[in-house]
This record gives C-alpha cells, sequence and structure tokens, in this order.
C-alpha cells in the first residue's frame, strides 16, 4: 500500500517559504507587495499568497499586513511588528 502524504504539510512548507520571503524582503522597513509579484518571487499561485496573507492577519504573525486595494491585483503593505 502506498502511503499518501498530509496535505497540511505542504500548506505549511508554502507558509514557511512565505514567512522567509517577508523577513527578507522587509528587513530594513515596511513595503508595498502585489500578490502576483511575490507569488512568481516564490513559485506560488497569487490566490494562495493572498490567502495566507490574509490567515496571517487574523491569526496574528511577526507582520503587520494592511491591504490596500484591488487595482490591477491586491496590494499590501507589510512591515515587523515591533519586538
Amino acid at each position: 500500500m502506498e502511503a499518501r502524504s498530509d496535505p497540511r504539510q505542504g500548506v505549511s512548507a508554502k507558509r514557511d517559504m512565505l514567512e522567509s520571503y517577508l523577513r527578507r524582503e522587509v528587513a530594513d522597513g515596511g513595503h508595498y507587495f502585489k500578490s502576483r509579484k511575490i507569488a512568481v518571487d516564490i513559485d506560488l499561485s497569487a490566490k494562495e499568497i493572498g490567502a495566507m496573507l490574509r490567515q496571517f492577519r487574523e491569526t496574528g504573525s511577526d507582520f503587520s499586513i494592511t491591504k490596500w486595494g484591488y487595482s490591477g491585483g491586491t496590494t499590501w503593505y507589510i512591515e515587523r511588528d515591533p519586538e
């Protein structure tokens, strides 16, 4: 019998990849991002990025995330929370 992978493991890996990306990108201060630009940079879909960023906002994370609008794709302002 073939072992099945846990789908949550893939989500966790994607979340970790996005968190690492954001840490690098906002290390020197806040930045505006388009979901699709992040998606290209880390090889995920813009829809996945948007869903994870909304989840980060709702569940708490090391980032302050503000959704700025939808003009040619969602724009997010992301900065590190003060420690």
